[in-house]
């Protein structure tokens, strides 16, 4: 996983503005999967001397759920999308900032869609109001598929967890556990790990390649280690071991 060098210009201090009585929409995705999402509100900001501004929205499924009640999501496009970075855009984690309307946005954070990494994920676009006219050289970069013990970019199958994307989804939220201290600390964010799905299911080598905090990094792994056999990924018709990246977001419950 490839990432810009982290830097502190791209933490910015921006101005959150509620916005009240927004209508709810469904936002364009990859695939044919389309979730309902409220405009939360606006970030105002100034990177690279240019004023900014980005609009947050709030998913109206995940909000059911106590552990994203303060969750909002930025999706974003700048000047290096589609070329650096993943072609659909990348996305930034936000909470509802409690008594106040000073913020930090840090682009250090930006995180790929889950689509980077297969096909099968169905991710919000960004819409065109979150384009931003600068080069955003921080974050993670494009996601390049890289194949182990024999496969290459060349696969013309992925390896798939039993019953898809969802159920990877469903397993890792049933299974994770977040350790005691992490969530006496509010600790939330993304945490991507790597793992090879070899070529008779089973699962191997696995790493983490952008942490979020040792203990939590921890603690993901541990669940990952617990998935059942997977659909290994097939090239010219044989099942190959392939190298496979997720990320998994971590929240507070």
């Amino acid at each position: 996983m490839a990432y810009f060098p982290v830097n502190e210009a791209y933490r910015v201090q921006a101005k959150f503005v509620r916005t009240a009585q927004e209508a709810i929409f469904k936002m364009p995705a990859t695939g044919p999967r389309l979730a309902d999402y409220v405009k939360y509100g606006e970030l105002h900001f100034q990177l690279q001397g240019r004023p900014l501004q980005l609009n947050v929205y709030q998913n109206q499924e995940l909000i059911k759920q106590p552990k994203y009640h303060t969750y909002l999501f930025i999706p974003f496009t700048d000047a290096t999308t589609g070329q650096e970075t993943y072609a659909t855009g990348r996305y930034l984690d936000f909470s509802i900032p409690l008594g106040q309307d000073s913020v930090w946005l840090d682009f250090n954070k930006a995180y790929n869609p889950y689509c980077a990494y297969n096909s099968g994920y169905s991710c919000p676009i960004p819409p065109k109001e979150n384009k931003l006219p600068v080069r955003v050289e921080a974050g993670v970069k494009t996601y390049e598929k890289a194949g182990a013990g024999g496969a290459t970019q060349g696969e013309e199958k992925m390896p798939e967890f039993p019953g898809g994307i969802p159920a990877f989804m469903k397993f890792m939220d049933k299974t994770f556990v977040l350790p005691p201290l992490a969530r006496n600390a509010g600790v939330s964010g993304t945490v991507e790990f790597s793992f090879v799905v070899k070529a008779d299911g089973t699962l191997a080598d696995f790493q983490v390649t952008k942490s979020l905090r040792p203990d939590v990094d921890e603690a993901v792994l541990h669940t990952a280690k617990q998935m059942p056999l997977w659909k290994p990924g097939m090239l010219n018709g044989k099942a190959v071991n392939v190298k496979f990246t997720a990320p998994y977001r971590v929240k507070s419950r």
